[in-house]
């Protein structure tokens, strides 16, 4: 299959409030001009009160769609966001396995923002023990950073947006061990649900459309910011950064 719009294959829950997960991944894959497939898998029921409910997919589902669409369509990047569990952080790590020239990044959902839990503790230690090695970049924030044991080589984004100061710093560990930071003014808003799937989803696309790494994370953030400014007075408290 040839085609000249970059496509991003994203493995997330979905949103029925549409501020976060695969909703979220899709809206910002398209603004940044590329194309958004999607493997589902849960499905949440969310408010503004928080998760409600979650409704896991069967794993060899996840299997069995993941590799359909990346041998049927030309995917230059792959965006990783709720998994979940053990079962299906192990098929998404056998599968990344043989599709190793496609950049991966991966957003470690493990709680919601309300703290309803979104990883369980057999599912962390397999994506220490199994996906890490297979991913290209981890974007955890602050918390989640001391869960993860990131594996020599792989590229490290820890997020700065639940750190204090008037800047909202995140800073990149390349594979080398070379650091680059990227500020932002820090904003004072509540509507930041489904900001780290954004930003992640952001990465993968500007990746799939041929941008380098550091290149990539810093045009995420500047689209983000720009987003969650233009967003600073939604009403509803726990609306996600913007609506592309």
């Amino acid at each position: 299959m040839i085609s000249s719009v970059p496509y991003v294959l994203t493995v997330s829950g979905s949103d029925s409030s549409g501020c976060a997960g695969m909703q979220a991944d899709n809206r910002a894959i398209h603004a940044a001009g590329a194309m958004p497939l999607n493997v589902i898998t849960a499905n949440t029921l969310q408010t503004p009160e928080g998760v409600l409910s979650v409704e896991w997919t069967d794993a060899a589902v996840v299997e069995q769609q993941m590799r359909a669409l990346l041998k049927a369509y030309p995917v230059q990047a792959v965006k990783l966001g709720m998994l979940g569990n053990a079962a299906i952080v192990t098929v998404v790590a056998h599968v990344l396995k043989e599709f190793t020239d496609v950049f991966t990044v991966l957003d470690p959902v493990i709680l919601a923002t309300s703290g309803w839990p979104l990883l369980n503790v057999d599912g962390l230690a397999a994506l220490n023990r199994d996906l890490l090695p297979q991913v290209s970049l981890v974007t955890p924030n602050g918390p989640e950073r001391s869960h993860l044991v990131i594996p020599e080589g792989v590229a490290l984004l820890v997020k700065g947006g639940h750190m204090s100061g008037a800047a909202s710093t995140d800073v990149l560990t390349l594979g080398n061990g070379h650091t680059v930071e990227f500020h932002a003014e820090r904003l004072q808003t509540r509507n930041t649900r489904g900001s780290g799937c954004v930003l992640s989803a952001l990465i993968a696309a500007c990746m799939a459309s041929g941008m380098g790494l550091t290149e990539a994370c810093s045009e995420a953030k500047a689209i983000l910011h720009r987003k969650l400014s233009s967003n600073v007075a939604n009403r509803f408290q726990g609306d996600g950064p913007a609506f592309f």
